[in-house]
C-alpha cells in the first residue's frame, strides 16, 4: 500500500487485489495526516475485484461514512467498472 498525501486528499494505493481484502477504515484513519483530507482509493494496480474485497470495500466505505469522510474509488479498470455497475455497487461508491 502506497500513500500520498496532499493538503485536502490522502491518495491510497494498492498493489494487488489482497491488499483490498485487508483494509480497514481504522487503519486508513491511523495513516492519515490531515484529519478533514478526502479519502482516494486507487485501484489501478487490482486487476480483478473478488467478492471477499468487495466486501472489503463496502464495510470501509461505510466505516469512513460514518466518521464524516469524503471517500472515493479510483483507477478502476474496465472489468471492475463493469462489476461495480452489475452488483450495483456503482450506486453505493462515488467512482473517480
Amino acid at each position: 500500500m502506497k500513500l500520498e498525501r496532499t493538503d485536502d486528499i490522502v491518495r491510497i494505493a494498492l498493489t494487488d487485489a489482497d491488499e483490498v481484502g485487508g483494509l480497514d477504515a481504522d487503519k486508513i484513519l491511523a495513516q492519515l495526516v490531515p484529519s478533514d483530507a478526502a479519502i482516494r482509493l486507487d485501484l489501478s494496480a487490482v486487476p480483478l475485484l473478488r467478492s471477499a474485497e468487495l466486501a472489503a470495500l463496502v464495510e470501509v466505505h461505510k466505516g469512513l461514512l460514518k466518521r464524516g469522510k469524503d471517500f472515493a474509488l479510483t483507477g478502476l479498470n474496465e472489468g471492475n467498472r463493469k462489476l461495480l455497475r452489475l452488483t450495483r455497487l456503482d450506486q453505493l461508491f462515488q467512482v473517480l
